[in-house]
């Protein structure tokens, strides 16, 4: 029988807690009642349950629904306050538990159903698309990320002794450092806590991001759940304190549940980074769980690198999509590996975006150098098309061969397109404000005469508008004065935020957008996700947008631009965008394809490359 509740405080009357035992502490019942405690009244929700002919719950699926342009998504109850999501239900109740996702579908009015952070291997992955194919529903599975966990049932020293030298090495001269005091804690701690959110407000409020603590929910409900698996003894507080001063400098806090160790939350005073005590703190915790017998230290989310230097195994996050809507008579129904080859095939190129994608500031990014290395090997035109409008391309052409990619390969930039757009529509004179040097440089090439805003020449047919870090308020007066005599307002590109060196800042767009509200009108954009200068690399690279895979790290520009020009789109993680903004979109927005390694791409590729020959 399934049963379903919509209030969390009807939670009290019903228990879980024989199959609750097989998954991990985020998908226990105490942990759902808090979160909606402090979450509920965000979201309509609903927790389905089935039980056996003894009436003992079996199964239990936690969803929300989400309702944008008339699009009803349902989808995982939590959002960022867990890391996993499950069918609540063990390997003997799969039965049971299809019965209840399939009661679902059947009940409920939704267009998509949309679950984030499942487990590759998992039953819950297995079960939806059990569901799918039985239903005839079209299903896309995407890459979320991967879980780093180090298995610390051995020895700590033969643990140790297989980390990467340059790891080993740096330990050992972080522990010289003396003057730092190990603490563990079990029990709830206000105060501590208190100066532990303290850190992780100031640390990215350093690197211009938003703490989660900056959110009184948030702080709220991590008091809350701390407080509460304290009293089961689950929580585990781990400080590094500074012996001097006493001070907390680093710390780590997380879970204890079926002898695995959930790490949840950490950070560090920004005034200590250089020491490294982040890493310091780290090796402690992993120590700890070596000693203490527990067998697995699980990092949860996030790709960062100290996590993979530490780690001793990891495992795949994926996203599942399933439509709802009626059966239409597209293609047969395609299982997840069949849907990313029929995305790649008959493809003749790929054009890359740079920034975000092929390096992060001055560092390669290697995986994808790689992946364009056995691009340009298997004869596939590489293309790259960038909104930067501050770089030549001879620059980037430069950079790009320094960091393997050898010629022949095409680029297009926002400024160089922007300089072709000009001479196109017969525009000779121009006045351009940012793009460094790069942007003029592109216009003089071609014999268009570049003027300053600041210019009272009356003749100008156009200003041209590029990324900036030198916009106020006086050279606005100088733009609108000579938007006010008839110039074209034409924009290299309308990045709201652009990856660089694995930050994300603000775009020529914030620039653009002010220019746009004070003169009333709409400028020309000509880098993406508009298709001008995307055409012009189309046209060097002889080919059809059809015809191509555009990779990118952002929603808004990269992938827009596929989904505008009919090319296929693959988003590649840890740069703009992520998950969390995928699956905010509706169906015909997202990438057909999304991962965090673009050479997880190359067995379909090698396997389509053998149908062809």
């Amino acid at each position: 029988m399934v049963n379903c509740i919509s209030n969390y405080t009807d939670l009290i009357n019903i228990n879980w807690e024989s199959i609750e035992r097989n998954h991990d502490i985020f998908m226990s019942k105490d942990w759902l009642y808090i979160w909606l405690k402090y979450y509920g009244d965000k979201k309509d929700y609903r927790i389905y349950y089935a039980t056996d002919e003894s009436n003992e719950i079996k199964a239990v699926f936690p969803i929300a629904f989400i309702k944008e342009k008339d699009i009803i998504t349902c989808t995982q109850i939590y959002d960022s306050c867990t890391d996993y999501s499950y069918i609540i239900c063990d390997k003997r109740s799969n039965k049971i538990a299809l019965e209840l996702i399939n009661f679902i579908f059947q009940k409920e009015t939704f267009e998509k159903m949309i679950i984030n952070n499942i487990l590759m291997q998992s039953d819950t992955l297995k079960i939806l698309l059990e569901i799918a194919t039985k239903n005839k529903k079209e299903s896309k599975i995407a890459f979320c990320e991967d879980n780093y966990y180090i298995s610390t049932s051995g020895d700590y020293y033969d643990y140790c002794q297989k980390r990467s030298k340059n790891l080993k090495t740096k330990i050992k001269k972080i522990k010289k450092q003396t003057n730092y005091i190990f603490q563990v804690g079990l029990e709830y701690n206000e105060e501590i806590l208190n100066e532990m959110m303290e850190i992780h407000r100031q640390r990215w409020k350093d690197s211009m991001q938003a703490s989660t603590y900056f959110d009184s929910r948030r702080e709220g409900f991590v008091k809350d759940i701390c407080q509460f698996f304290s009293l089961k003894n689950k929580l585990r507080i781990f400080i590094l304190k500074d012996s001097n001063t006493g001070k907390i400098v680093a710390y780590r806090f997380g879970f204890i549940n079926q002898k695995k160790y959930y790490d949840w939350n950490t950070s560090f005073d920004i005034n200590y980074k250089q020491q490294s005590i982040g890493i310091l703190l780290c090796n402690y915790v992993i120590q700890y769980c070596f000693e203490n017998n527990i067998e697995e230290f699980n990092f949860l989310r996030g790709g960062e690198n100290y996590k993979k230097a530490f780690s001793t195994g990891k495992r795949e996050l994926v996203t599942i999509n399933i439509d709802n809507t009626l059966y239409t008579n597209k293609k047969n129904h395609l299982s997840p590996q069949e849907g990313i080859k029929e995305v790649l095939m008959d493809k003749k190129g790929f054009i890359f975006d740079l920034d975000g994608v092929v390096y992060a500031g001055n560092n390669p990014i290697d995986n994808t150098i790689r992946f364009i290395n056995y691009l340009q090997e298997k004869n596939y035109s590489v293309g790259f098309l960038t909104n930067t409008s501050s770089k030549s391309i001879d620059d980037i052409r430069k950079k790009l061969n320094h960091f393997g990619i050898r010629d022949p390969f095409y680029i297009e930039t926002s400024a160089s397109a922007t300089a072709q757009y000009l001479i196109d529509n017969n525009i000779r004179i121009c006045a351009v404000f940012g793009g460094g040097k790069a942007l003029p440089n592109e216009m003089e090439i071609r014999n268009i005469e570049v003027v300053d805003i600041s210019s009272r020449q009356k003749n100008i047919e156009a200003l041209v508008i590029g990324y900036s870090t030198d916009y106020d308020y006086e050279k606005l007066i100088h733009i609108n004065a000579i938007i006010a005599k008839g110039a074209r307002l034409i924009a290299t590109d309308e990045d709201r935020m652009f990856s660089h060196n694995k930050k994300c800042l603000p775009g020529t767009g914030w620039i653009l957008s002010s220019i746009e509200t004070v003169n009333n009108i709409h400028a020309t954009v000509i880098g993406k996700p508009n298709d001008i200068a995307l055409s012009y690399l189309l046209r060097k690279m002889s080919l059809q947008a059809c015809e191509i895979v555009i990779v990118g790290d952002n929603l808004d520009s990269d992938i827009k631009s596929a989904k505008l020009s009919n090319s296929q789109s693959c988003l590649l993680l840890g740069g703009v965008s992520n998950m969390n903004d995928v699956a905010r979109l509706d169906a015909k927005s997202r990438p057909e394809i999304v991962l965090d390694d673009l050479n997880k791409l190359k067995p379909f590729m090698e396997e389509l490359y053998e149908r062809k020959n």
